[in-house]
């Protein structure tokens, strides 16, 4: 604020001067024309006899803002024009406090609310050992509060074609799981299950048939899942996490990356995390 104020009032008196000397120039041209005058004998024509007619002169050949704003005529109109910039730099630098405590109050709640994260709870999956084709995932608070969980769900697919292949915009959720609330604290995990579906939306019976483990096994037939969790932050605002996964593997057929692991390029609703 200061140095605004001190351009201010620079500029202010580098104006004031101006108008000033435009002024004092006038005054002067008339003094000469008048001197000039007197010479020949007689005042010049149309031009004042004394030093007051030149002043007179001058603030009849000034434009009328000459007269508001020279100095020192224009005391008054300057002071007011600084207190002006005063204030309008004063209510600037408030906005920016203002600006900067929300922003430090915004900081504060990310770093106390709880964080819930939804991921898969299959490390080291296998197909061909699993007797009931469920998905298991986890829900865990990595927050400062406790958390309440309001609903999750997701859905357990076997697709025909690349996991990023026909994916809707948004993802659609089967019905959801609620839980009215259910307090998850700081550090501890929940886990829930979901039934393995094709994209039909029949479900699947196990067990698999084996040409459908041989096709998953050769990365013909694809497992994915995509899910969601509600919850309150412990600052009473609603939030959502979500995520996405597929079943991988090498070309040698073993576990890549420990089962499910995220897929990559999906659609952004998929992932997002409020």
């Amino acid at each position: 604020m200061f140095g605004l104020c001190i351009t201010g009032i620079v500029a202010v008196l580098v104006f004031a001067f101006f108008v000033s000397g435009e002024y004092q120039k006038a005054t002067e041209q008339c003094e000469q024309d008048r001197a000039h005058g007197k010479v020949s004998g007689s005042p010049a024509a149309g031009q004042p006899e004394n030093s007051n007619e030149c002043e007179e002169y001058a603030e009849r050949h000034s434009p009328g803002w000459y007269r508001v704003f020279r100095w020192t005529d224009g005391v008054t109109v300057w002071a007011l024009i600084l207190t002006l910039l005063t204030i309008a730099e004063q209510s600037r630098q408030t906005a920016i406090s203002a600006k900067a405590a929300a922003r430090g109050i915004e900081i504060q709640k990310i770093g106390q609310r709880a964080w819930l994260v939804i991921r898969s709870a299959m490390k080291d999956y296998e197909p061909k050992t699993d007797l009931q084709f469920r998905f298991w995932w986890t829900i865990e608070n990595r927050g400062r509060l406790t958390a309440r969980i309001l609903e999750t769900q997701c859905r357990y697919e076997l697709v025909e074609d690349d996991p990023t292949c026909n994916l809707p915009p948004a993802p659609a959720y089967p019905s959801p799981i609620h839980l009215d609330g259910f307090l998850i604290p700081p550090e501890e995990i929940q886990e829930y299950f979901t039934n393995l579906h094709r994209t039909d939306g029949k479900i699947v019976v196990p067990p698999l048939p084996i040409g459908d483990l041989d096709r998953i096994k050769d990365g013909t037939l694809h497992l994915r899942v995509y899910g969601y969790v509600k919850y309150i932050d412990g600052l009473e605002e609603e939030r959502e996490s979500r995520f996405i996964e597929y079943y991988a593997v090498s070309s040698d057929s073993r576990v890549r990356g420990g089962g499910f692991r995220s897929l990559l390029g999906a659609p952004h609703e998929y992932t997002k995390c409020t």
